[in-house]
């Protein structure tokens, strides 16, 4: 009984098949088992169903896009271009920002007395 669950503890963590681990659960809950075994059974069923069920809801989700994507691939124009750039360059100007601060934070901590000032 606990081949089977680390079984399929092992198609759904490192395979990733979760199918194949959902049947051998089925089975699994066939046998003869004791109560917390049972449990592990029912909620491996169901994150394992719950993981399913998100992927096919994403799924579903990025072939709709794609598809808005599709009809709507010509629509960018130079203004959405233009504030797409704009937006890009802040954000690499914020990353740089903060990865300056970052780094300031951790040489300050290099000294024996740090002088740490609140902004």
């Amino acid at each position: 009984m606990e081949l089977r669950i680390s079984y399929a503890q092992f198609l759904t963590s490192v395979k990733r098949n979760h199918n194949f681990a959902l049947s051998e659960l089925s089975i699994a809950q066939g046998n003869k088992h004791s109560f917390e075994e049972g449990f592990i059974i029912y909620r491996l069923q169901y994150m394992i169903s719950l993981v399913i069920n998100c992927r096919k809801t994403i799924e579903n989700e990025l072939s709709a896009i794609a598809d808005e994507d599709n009809f709507n691939s010509n629509a960018m124009d130079a203004i959405s271009l233009m504030t797409y750039e704009n937006n890009f360059k802040k954000c690499k100007a914020n990353i740089e920002n903060v990865a300056f601060l970052h780094m300031k934070f951790w040489s300050l901590l290099l000294d024996e007395r740090p002088g740490i000032q609140i902004f």
